[in-house]
């Protein structure tokens, strides 16, 4: 059921048709409860309902059936659809008085038949004139999708001043071009402060999900028959890696972060500065791999999914957790879901093409789940700020960061992302 739904989402008729039904049901709703409750003339009361309903069409038009995010358009399509809705209004008021007083039909019946003719035509003036794009479904080849290998790919949104293509054929959505280098993003202040990325105070926004980490181990410990020898990639400050000795297990870590790797060791973990790709490290000699809210990190996924593969034991596991774009939060935002930040987040997978990319590496998944999360009220906040750009989030973020309240966990969880278990399989 929920495949067919998201199937049924990317269609734009589709789209089209829920934005102008939950404007519909505004309009009637409205009307209803100005004419029922408040008594008001019911053409009057036609009116007001009518605008009402036209505001809530216009933003769901936009943002939802056309996905249109563009800021730059926003005061040419607002007029011209306003206009048009003048002329609508001018139509459904004209065409009322004929249904009610002439020809003596319902007055709820009548507002329901003038709304599905006016739906019809104005899907084509929708499409055709106010959000219409010049060329809407651009498609670009040559590029190779990082987990079909298809080579057509549509433009899917722009944020940050970086576009996003999304692969026609899997659905996978990455930032194109590819930044060359994005390692400077994880300095000192992506752990402490998050004014552009990352987080208001890394290990104190970890700690409400402690219990998630948990049950991620108990997961790994079961798919595994034991506890073992963990190599966590991205482990930043090794809030995770900490976790995992204390239960008994055998931890390393990579980090990018030379500030992030340093406060580890300082607390006496094994960590590796570096990426996987270029850290020496024994082959055969680690139980499981962990890409813990790695994945979209990264810039070649695949180098490091085989990179773990030439490290794993025989019957070892990868443990990812990571954003998912094919959840129905992720279909209903687009490009405004609050996790497509690039150039930080540069490739979103879905639960299928994820597990097509380990397919094709040499893995098999045995475990693809959703576990939520809690979050302190500075980190959503902070996220809030990054998603939106609003500053006043920002300030927000930074009022919470004091005291009691910003040790306050809260739980979310959109089911959003996923968290997937597999294991390596024998080379063929």
């Amino acid at each position: 059921m929920k495949i067919l739904i998201l199937k049924l989402i990317r269609r734009r008729v589709v789209r089209y048709l829920i934005s102008g039904g939950s404007a519909a049901v505004t309009n009637l709703a409205t009307l209803f409860i100005l004419v029922d409750f408040f008594h008001i003339w019911y053409l009057l009361s036609a009116v007001v309902s009518f605008a009402t309903a036209m505001t809530v069409g216009f933003l769901l038009q936009k943002f939802f059936a056309f996905k249109d995010y563009t800021k730059e358009k926003i005061k040419r399509q607002t007029a011209l659809y306003f206009a048009f809705q003048l002329v609508n209004l001018y139509f459904n008021t004209f065409l009322m008085y004929v249904f009610v007083d002439l020809l003596d039909i319902q007055y709820l019946i009548s507002q329901i038949l003038i709304g599905i003719a006016m739906a019809v035509y104005s899907f084509f003036i929708y499409k055709h004139l106010v959000f219409y794009s010049s060329d809407p479904d651009k498609k670009i080849s040559l590029l190779l999708c990082l987990s079909c290998s298809g080579t057509v790919h549509t433009e899917w949104g722009n944020k940050n001043n970086h576009t996003l293509m999304r692969c026609t054929s899997c659905g996978l959505i990455f930032v194109h071009p590819m930044p060359e280098e994005t390692s400077a993003i994880y300095n000192e202040k992506y752990f402490s402060g998050g004014e552009k990325y990352g987080y208001v105070d890394y290990d104190r926004d970890k700690e409400p999900m402690r219990h998630a980490f948990e049950l991620y181990l108990e997961y790994m410990e079961d798919a595994l028959g034991r506890k073992g020898k963990l190599l966590d990639v991205g482990c930043a400050t090794g809030y995770f890696m900490d976790i995992a000795k204390k239960r008994g297990w055998e931890v390393g870590g990579v980090e990018i972060s030379e500030h992030a790797a340093k406060e580890g060791r300082a607390r006496g973990l094994a960590i590796h500065t570096g990426i996987l790709e270029d850290v020496d490290l024994p082959e055969r000699s680690f139980d499981a791999v962990t890409f813990l809210d790695v994945i979209e990190h990264l810039r070649n996924p695949e180098q490091a999914m085989l990179k773990a593969k030439r490290l794993l034991k025989e019957g070892g596991i990868i443990v990812v957790s990571t954003p998912d774009a094919g959840s129905l939060w992720a279909n209903l935002l687009g490009p405004r879901w609050h996790l497509v930040v690039p150039p930080e987040h540069l490739i979103l997978f879905g639960r299928k093409n994820f597990s097509t990319l380990l397919f094709r590496v040499g893995f098999s998944p045995v475990l693809i789940t959703n576990i939520g999360k809690h979050f302190t009220m500075p980190y959503i906040f902070q996220t809030l700020f990054h998603w939106q750009g609003l500053s006043f989030w920002n300030k927000i973020a930074q009022i919470t960061n004091r005291g009691v309240i910003s040790k306050l966990k809260i739980p979310i969880n959109f089911r959003d992302t996923f968290f997937m278990i597999a294991k390596l399989t024998l080379d063929k």
